[in-house]
């Protein structure tokens, strides 16, 4: 998503809070309605509102504006974001599976769009263009209100409020893995593990 009067492009990566985020940023409500299934197999796009859009179709799409402004995203830990996933997909698109039975079946049941929006890219797919991350500033869900306040600063922009949106409470997300699920989670995402050094964590309470 661009953000012309910020002069900021946004990957709004999905289960990282870009809801939060856009919404903070007074993005109106239809203009972060998604629009397309596979980004990640499209050429160009007219509309730069489009709120899931990889950094390397936005740059083939509006290459001026891609070079000259400032770019961010946020990650967060894939076995937190997978549970994350899962969870909205029960909820909002009733998926009829256990989480262990999902992973298992590798995400099988999962509609074609949040297959290709939550499931096959990995967080380096969202941000990177020619193979090289192409972010002036990465933040963590983990710690999001701190690097918000940090991103503002860096992009020298005015910092708005920033709510939790679309939050939907369930158990820390350790809870929901066998070493079976989590040792395929891993393998599955191992580069940006290893990327941004992510690692499993002990119980707790979530919100995503």
């Amino acid at each position: 998503m661009i953000l012309d009067d910020q002069k900021l492009i946004y990957i709004h990566i999905p289960k990282t809070g870009g809801n939060s985020v856009e919404r903070a940023f007074s993005v109106p409500r239809w203009q972060r309605r998604g629009l397309i299934d596979a980004p990640f197999e499209v050429d160009t796009v007219e509309a730069e509102t489009e709120p899931h859009l990889p950094a390397s179709l936005l740059q083939r799409s509006f290459p001026e504006r891609f070079d000259s402004y400032f770019k961010a995203c946020f990650v967060r830990n894939p076995w937190d974001r997978i549970v994350s996933a899962y969870s909205w997909l029960r909820e909002i698109r009733g998926l009829p599976v256990t989480f262990a039975d999902w992973i298992a079946g590798d995400f099988e049941a999962t509609p074609p769009r949040e297959l290709n929006l939550f499931i096959r890219p990995d967080l380096l797919d969202w941000i990177t263009v020619d193979g090289r991350v192409a972010m002036d500033f990465i933040g963590r869900f983990e710690s999001i209100e701190s690097d918000f306040a940090a991103l503002c600063r860096a992009a020298g922009i005015e910092r708005p409020r920033l709510r939790h949106w679309n939050a939907r409470r369930h158990h820390h997300y350790s809870l929901y893995y066998d070493d079976r699920s989590r040792a395929m989670i891993g393998e599955r995402y191992q580069r940006e593990i290893d990327h941004f050094d992510f690692k499993f964590e002990s119980i707790g309470i979530s919100t995503a």
